[in-house]
């Protein structure tokens, strides 16, 4: 009984340190990512017909960089969820979908 209540308290031990350990890991990750400022407005675009402007000021991570083209990372805020949906990844949880961004234009 006391070895069986002792291996039960050990695997809750180990579970809570391989939480905290990833916890503190994940944040120490995106606490090293380099922070750029946009300068200008950015328009941004998914599709031709869908476009938004990203405006001075916003803070983006740098999350990967390519001899052409840089990946940023933006975290947003909103306390509007019912405009957002789901949006299946397929296998995966996390899958990356860059959008395009451009000076936006001025008028």
């Amino acid at each position: 009984m006391t070895s069986k209540l002792l291996f039960t308290f050990g695997g809750v031990l180990i579970a809570f340190l391989a939480f905290g350990v990833g916890y503190w890991w994940k944040g120490e990750r995106l606490g090293a990512l380099d922070r750029f400022e946009v300068k200008k407005p950015l328009e941004i675009q998914v599709a031709p017909t869908k476009k938004g402007v990203l405006p001075e000021g916003a803070v983006l991570y740098e999350y990967r960089v390519l001899p052409e083209t840089t990946t940023y990372i933006l975290f947003v805020n909103s306390k509007n969820r019912d405009l957002l949906a789901p949006r299946p990844g397929g296998e995966h949880k996390v899958v990356i979908e860059p959008v395009d961004a451009y000076p936006a234009e001025k008028g």
